[in-house]
Parts: structure tokens; C-alpha cells; sequence
């Protein structure tokens, strides 16, 4: 993503997002969008301001575009609210750790933006 940690883009048109690929990733790339409340980057995400989801799996080749069509199904940022986009990428397995139950092992990388969204 891009080096600044908050941008504002235009849902009329595209946005394209960049990252590093790994060569070694065949789970993917995860992007996650959310509207909700949030000021800062690093803060947690407020997920009781009924925050709108929307996740997009793809390859790990180090680019995707959201289209328009995508970014106009959010509301533009208003009274707080913005998008939240991350990137995340990782490893996961089922592990049996203790008499035979199952939990899964996640280990991933986030990177987090805040979007200021303008009709």
C-alpha cells in the first residue's frame, strides 16, 4: 500500500494497490475492506458501529485493482466513518495439540490504510 497512512480516493474511479509479493505464499493474498470508525491506523478496528465488510481473495502477484463498481458499494466517508482497507497474507494448518482436538494455526503479516472515500 501506499506509504502514507491515510488517503483520499474517489469512488468514480479505480484504485490500484501494490505490495511485495512472496514467492513462497500459496494461500494467497487477503484484502479486506471495512467501513466503520476509525481515526488512526493503528487503533482496533470498531466492529460494534455495524462496520460493512467486504473481502476479496487473490493471488499473491503484487497488485489488484478495485474497481469503481467495488468502492461505490461503501458509503463516502462522512461523520467519522471511512474505509479500512488491509492486506493480509500468511500460513495456515489444523494442528491436534492437546487429546485429539483440532485448532488452527494462523500465522500472517497485516498491512493497514485508512481511506477517505469522495463521491
Amino acid at each position: 500500500l501506499a506509504d502514507s497512512m491515510s488517503l483520499t480516493i474517489s469512488k468514480s474511479n479505480n484504485f490500484n494497490i501494490t505490495w511485495n509479493t512472496d514467492p513462497n505464499s500459496t494461500k494467497g493474498v487477503l484484502i479486506t475492506l471495512i467501513y466503520t470508525y476509525q481515526s488512526e491506523p493503528m487503533e482496533d478496528i470498531d466492529f460494534g458501529s455495524d462496520p460493512i465488510f467486504q473481502n476479496i481473495l487473490v493471488q499473491d502477484n503484487g497488485s489488484y485493482t478495485l474497481t469503481s463498481q467495488t468502492l461505490s458499494q461503501f458509503p463516502a466517508s462522512n461523520s467519522g466513518k471511512h474505509l479500512i482497507i488491509t492486506i493480509n497474507r500468511g500460513n495456515y494448518t489444523s494442528s491436534s495439540v492437546i487429546s485429539n482436538s483440532i485448532f488452527p494455526i494462523i500465522i500472517y503479516s497485516r498491512d493497514k490504510r485508512i481511506l477517505k472515500l469522495v463521491p
